[in-house]
Order: structure tokens, then C-alpha cells, then sequence
């Protein structure tokens, strides 16, 4: 299995080349307004057409409506969707059922019970 490296967070055209230089398979581009790394999705749209042939291109979101959501995807054209807020499992396997992309979900890992609530 070949090792899988995620960039995140990237803001600008030199951010894409160098990651893609140093060998990220993954660039990801967070949409959430109340970050620090936020870019807007024609923002987003435009790094993603910069990402080389190769590299899959994540767009993180947190707690977006489905109907937010499906305007993310139809604009940015992400490889990949990645949530970070409070989304159910229930919501991402009916998301999963209507769109043709991988779906990422992340939990914050506290202890072991957290790990385990994940599951």
C-alpha cells in the first residue's frame, strides 16, 4: 500500500504547486467561514483547476446544509468531501447515496471512548 499524504488548508496557487511538488496525493481546501483557512468556493474552484493530473483534491466542510452542499460539489468539483462538524451518519450515507465522490468524515479523538463512539 502506497503512503497517502493530505496537504490542507492551502490558500493560494504557489500553495498547490508546492504541495504537489513535494508529493502530496491529496490537496485540501477548506470552506468554513470561520477559519483561518477559508477560501471561497470560486476560490476553490480555481485551485482545484491548478491541482496536477494525480493529486485528489479534498474540499472540507463543516456543518454545511445539504442544499450548500450540493452547490460546493457542483461548483468546486472536489475528488473528495471531507466533514468536519457535528454531520450524522445518517446525513453522509444519504449524501453518499446521491452523489458519485468519496465522502470523508473526521472526529476529534479525545480518549478511547471517542474512538469508539466513532465506530
Amino acid at each position: 500500500m502506497q503512503t497517502q499524504i493530505k496537504i490542507c488548508g492551502l490558500k493560494d496557487e504557489a500553495s498547490i504547486d508546492a504541495a504537489a511538488k513535494a508529493g502530496a496525493t491529496h490537496i485540501g481546501l477548506v470552506h468554513f467561514e470561520k477559519g483561518p483557512r477559508h477560501v471561497a468556493l470560486d476560490q476553490a474552484a480555481a485551485l482545484r483547476m491548478r491541482a496536477p493530473a494525480g493529486v485528489k483534491v479534498v474540499l472540507l466542510l463543516v456543518n454545511a446544509e445539504p442544499g450548500f452542499t450540493a452547490k460546493a460539489i457542483e461548483v468546486v468539483k472536489p475528488d473528495i468531501v471531507q466533514f468536519h462538524g457535528s454531520e450524522t451518519h445518517q446525513y453522509l450515507r444519504v449524501l453518499k447515496s446521491a452523489v458519485d465522490i468519496e465522502i470523508w468524515k473526521a472526529f476529534g479523538v479525545k480518549d478511547a471512548a471517542t474512538l469508539k463512539d466513532a465506530d
